[in-house]
């Protein structure tokens, strides 16, 4: 008996610690993403499997109910064969990239789910935002230094980047972020100093989403808070709604009167109309992942590998060399690398999660899951685990089930 009580007491202290472990591991996956930090992702992808070990020790010993998804287990089998039949270049490091999905789906996606595990990612969820908010910030005071002393430099075709690599990784990050603000003013925020705090917040996550120059982004974050706001109206908070919308057209205004924050908008839309499309610059991506769909349909050409090179922002010697790719979209690589048998088995688990979300609808997630659907139709992270929204859209998925 007595041995039995200090197991129980030993599993309480080790499911304690998972929460705030899981905020640590959540705040790593953003922040690794400042220009500068390289290499994490071998790190990355030993904390998930140190995660996803520890966790399920933990709920095997706590005799807790461990429960499989088995839409997504089949999944994991469907890219192992695509590898398998489509044998493509680099074999070894498409191989490489399976197992680091694995692990990291083990981690953070409802492949195994436990009142434990569920502790571990309601943890890294709120360290991705946590992290998200200071990219947000950290970025912000980096567009008023560039503004104020006039470094035109920091201003390039691609957006302003802030701290992170680029401005189309910036856009996304602050966009989402804009989006929680938002959430928080309409349903958590206690008091006028603290509303007035996720405000100003908002208004310089939108200000970044515009700088950042990521179209996909902006409109991602105008469907987004349109559902926030929504919810916001049902629970008879009109006026402040009115005053949000107000406020966006304040940055609107804002951004049209500096041209550094609009100059990627206005060029790439500027370019896009002379090329014939709002979408050529995704044309090229997109057209390769069909043609490598009609190469191999039904299994696909092997999970995140590439044979079509025909867009100008191809590399095809660092891809080979082992670089990830950047598809154009997140749907259509899916189709492409593990062909119709992939891609259905994905669609049977994403219908499962929009069925829940539909069953119980909650703001935040409803918002962020639009965005995610949108923002991956020109952006291509859901299968390459170095993306920074690669974990909060598992994640996601996770919430979604667990509610």
């Amino acid at each position: 008996m007595k041995t039995d009580a200090v197991s129980a007491t030993e599993n309480i202290k080790s499911r304690r610690a998972i929460g705030p472990a899981g905020v640590a591991l959540g705040l790593l996956l953003t922040l690794r993403h400042i220009e500068g930090i390289n290499g994490t992702t071998p790190i990355i992808i030993g904390l998930f499997l140190l995660a996803a070990i520890s966790v399920g020790t933990i709920s095997v010993k706590a005799k807790e109910k461990v429960s499989f998804n088995y839409p997504l287990l089949l999944f994991f089998g469907a890219c192992a064969l695509s590898l398998i039949i489509g044998r493509p270049e680099p074999l070894k490091y498409c191989w490489l990239r399976l197992a680091g999905f694995i692990i990291a789906l083990a981690a953070i996606s409802p492949a195994v789910s436990s009142p434990s595990f569920s502790i571990l990612r309601e943890g890294i969820w709120r360290g991705w935002w946590l992290g998200a908010i200071i990219l947000t910030i950290l970025s912000f005071f980096a567009l008023l230094f560039a503004i104020t002393t006039s470094r035109t430099d920091d201003f390039q075709n691609f957006g302003f980047k802030g701290i992170m690599p680029l401005g189309m990784a910036l856009s996304p990050v602050a966009a989402l972020t804009a989006i929680y603000t938002l959430y928080r003013v309409l349903n958590s925020a206690t008091g006028r100093k603290q509303r007035i705090a996720w405000l100003v917040l908002f208004c310089a996550a939108t200000i970044n989403t515009i700088a950042g120059g990521s179209r996909i982004a902006a409109v991602g974050l105008v469907v987004g808070s349109a559902i926030i706001l929504a919810f916001g109206r049902r629970k008879g908070q009109r006026k402040l709604a009115f005053s949000i919308i107000g406020l966006f057209a304040a940055i609107g205004a804002i951004s049209i009167a500096i041209p550094s924050i609009n100059i990627s908008i206005k060029y790439k839309t500027e370019w896009a109309i002379e090329s014939g499309s709002l979408f050529s610059s995704r044309l090229d991506k997109w057209g390769g992942r069909l043609t490598e769909f009609k190469s191999a349909p039904l299994t696909g050409i092997g999970f995140c590998a590439q044979t079509v090179f025909n867009s100008p922002y191809d590399n095809q010697e660092a891809i080979l060399l082992g670089e990830s790719t950047e598809p154009g979209s997140s749907w259509l690589s899916l189709l492409a690398q593990t062909g119709l048998l992939g891609a259905a088995i994905f669609l049977v688990f994403l219908i499962s999660v929009i069925s829940r979300l539909i069953r119980h609808p909650h703001p935040l997630l409803l918002a962020v899951f639009a965005f995610l659907l949108l923002n991956g139709c020109c952006e291509g992270w859901l299968l390459y685990s170095n993306a920074i929204l690669f974990p909060l859209f598992w994640l996601l998925t996770s919430l979604i089930g667990s509610k």
